[in-house]
């Protein structure tokens, strides 16, 4: 399959989602811009700049890329930056309680200038130690059981003998044609709301940890406005599935998607 053929099919796939998610899509925008009030909501100075914010404009772009991911029914690859995202979350957490760990966290890779070392790329073991995402996701408190399985599933599918990991295929007039973009309606749709719920969860984290930086007249008011917007995503989420027709019309010859 030559490059231009999948892209082809991948413009396909953006426009057909924004017309068939076009309510996941904007509620997507709407969760993008409680994120940016916290970015935009006042005057920051550098000090206000902490680890964590940084770590949180960091979840911010993955958030970003995986609704792209999903207008372009990349699945997994949105389930990989999300796994990111979770860990980036995991580690904010950490040194909003343990701010003593900046420097471990900063100096990570000590070696990382040295490119022609075999260590390089290995960290310090005081990072290895304070970070380890085993630890990180072990509490017990809402919202981290539910984000541990959700950081263990996308670990399992970006693993090479995960699961989806072998991609879709057929053989047309004799050669291998692979299947990238996701088919089924209601996956697709089951992972608009999933991401959705990741993130709002996400963010009300950041809310917390991030809340000093803040009047407590803006952070309430952010919390009014996640509370309502989870509203409308969760009578999205009570709305039924397509049944009649579970496949998407995409099709090209090429087997990149249908």
């Amino acid at each position: 399959m030559l490059l231009n053929d999948y892209l082809e099919v991948e413009d396909r796939a953006i426009g057909d989602s924004l017309v068939r998610y076009a309510i996941h899509y904007q509620l997507f925008g709407e969760l993008a811009t409680l994120y940016d009030a916290l970015t935009h909501g006042r005057v920051l100075t550098a000090a206000d700049i902490s680890l964590p914010f940084r770590l949180f404009l960091l979840v911010q772009t993955e958030m970003v890329g995986v609704a792209s991911q999903l207008l372009r029914r990349r699945i997994t690859d949105a389930g990989v930056l999300t796994r990111r995202a979770i860990e980036a979350t995991a580690a904010a957490h950490q040194l909003w309680k343990h701010p003593e760990l900046g420097d471990s966290f900063e100096g990570a890779y000590p070696n990382a200038l040295h490119y022609a070392t075999i260590d390089s790329w290995k960290p310090a073991a005081s990072y290895s130690e304070a970070f380890d995402t085993r630890v990180l996701l072990d509490d017990r408190t809402p919202p981290w059981p539910s984000l541990k399985l959700l950081y263990e599933f996308f670990a399992a599918i970006s693993s090479p003998a995960g699961p989806w990991t072998t991609l879709p295929y057929e053989v047309i007039h004799g050669a291998l044609k692979l299947r990238f973009i996701e088919q089924d309606r209601v996956t697709v749709r089951l992972a608009w709301e999933s991401m959705l719920d990741t993130y709002s969860t996400l963010l009300e984290v950041y809310l917390t940890m991030l809340s000093p930086a803040f009047d407590v007249s803006q952070i309430a008011m952010l919390r009014v406005a996640l509370f309502r917007w989870r509203s409308e995503v969760e009578a999205l989420c009570r709305q039924p599935h397509e049944t009649i027709d579970d496949r998407s019309t995409l099709t090209d010859d090429h087997g990149a998607g249908r």
